[in-house]
Formats: C-alpha cells, structure tokens, sequence
C-alpha cells in the first residue's frame, strides 16, 4: 500500500463535547485535506446529554465526508474506540480524543512513518492533566506494564494511527478506558509492526473532563465505579490473552 496520499478515516470518540467538536471536525478536516486523497470523519458520539448529538448531526447534513454514529447511551471510551474502527471505511484508520488537547496537525509526521510500520501511536511529551488524574494514569500504566507486558511509553494517549487492515482483524471488548491498551496488546499478539512518536499535550480549555473522571474539573476526582470497572476488564483481558 502506498502512503502517499492515502485514504484516511478520522474518528473522534465523543461524550459531552459542544464547544470542543466544532473546532476539532474543522481542523481534522484542513489536515485530512492535505494529507490525503480521500477521507472521512467519523463523530462517535457517546450518550451525550449536553447537545453533542445535535451538533453532530448538523455537522454531517452540512458535509457529507462526515459521519455520525450515536450510541443510545454513554457506553464509555472503549466501546466508542470499537465503534469507530468498525464503522472505518479507508487505507489508515486514525483517532484521537474530541477535547482538542492534541495538535492534529501532528498527523502529518505520523504518516510518513506507515512505510515501515502497521500502527504509529503518540506519547505526550508532557501530559497536560490535573495531579490527580496523572497520579492514576501512572499507577494504570505500571499495572498494564506488570501485567501484559505491554512496553509502550504511553499506554493510554488517544493519538493514533494504524492500518484497517491490522484494527480491524480483531475484536475489541473493552468499553472503559482500557480500550487503548487492548488494542496494543492484540496488535502487538498479530505482529504488528509499532513505532511510538511524541506528540504535544494542551490543557483542556474548552468543557469539563467527561471520560473517567468527574464533572468537577476543579476537584478531579475519580468516580470509584470507574476503576471498579477498568479492574474487571483487565481481569477478563488477562483470561482472554492467556487461553490465546
């Protein structure tokens, strides 16, 4: 497959995001137009409550190179993740959070690296989050590590970019958080080729934090059912990898 001027699918899983998706579908759509020859986006939104849903659709009438897929409820990021790469049409398949906390013209030093790789994932240079939040992304980080084995730099950035024909030869379980993880660890499972390049990290400016933590941005605190539930998948991930 040839990278120059590829066909790509962005997607943006996406939860409660008003003022942040305009601008996100904007700027993905100026880089996609560089990058590639054809292209579409993929808006998987996640339950919202706040007029995301609306927004998205409004933004597909208005251009048709953009898509929706709605969940009937908030289902969490993992199962937005599998949403997304299953309803990916193109060569490359790219995603990324909808908060515009990422630079997605970044994209652009991704895709020359598809010549001698399967999957391309960004590690944030210098993560841009509250203490807390960061505190639990280290201890998450360090039990996946222990666990799987899995030896990436950052296990959980939502910065990728990989083939269709790798991200959709499995099937993907997870519905919190731990979706990024699985999909290195199977994609690690088929041989996937991997290269890690970093990536700069903003601080949320728009909207309040809507995977993972509680609305509070000020207090950031973690919703204990959420953990609770990461534990359970990683249990189930464990039991599926180990009887192959």
């Amino acid at each position: 497959m040839t990278v120059h001027k590829p066909t790509i699918s962005a997607f943006f899983p996406t939860y409660n995001e008003l003022e942040n998706l305009p601008i996100i579908v904007q700027d993905m759509r100026g880089v996609l137009d560089d990058l590639s020859r054809d292209w579409e986006i993929i808006i998987v939104d996640d339950g919202s409550t706040d007029g995301t849903s609306d927004l998205a659709d409004s933004l597909s009438r208005k251009d048709p190179r953009v898509r929706v897929v709605h969940h009937p409820q908030n289902m969490g990021f993992g199962a937005a993740m599998r949403s997304g790469i299953e309803a990916s049409r193109m060569e490359l398949i790219f995603y990324t959070d909808s908060d515009n906390q990422f630079d997605v013209q970044e994209l652009a030093q991704f895709l020359p690296q598809m010549e001698n790789a399967d999957l391309v994932v960004g590690y944030r240079v210098k993560r841009q989050d509250p203490s807390i939040r960061l505190f639990v992304a280290r201890v998450y980080n360090l039990i996946i590590r222990v666990l799987f084995g899995l030896r990436v730099k950052d296990i959980d950035c939502s910065f990728k970019l990989g083939t269709r024909e790798l991200l959709q030869s499995f099937r993907l379980y997870a519905n919190t958080g731990l979706g990024d993880a699985e999909l290195l660890l199977k994609a690690q499972r088929r041989g996937a080729r991997i290269i890690e390049l970093p990536v700069k990290h903003f601080h949320r400016t728009l909207g309040n934090v809507s995977y993972e933590l509680a609305s509070s941005r000020r207090l950031g605190l973690v919703r204990l059912s959420v953990p609770l539930r990461i534990f359970a998948e990683i249990a189930k991930l464990w039991g599926e990898l180990r009887n192959g």
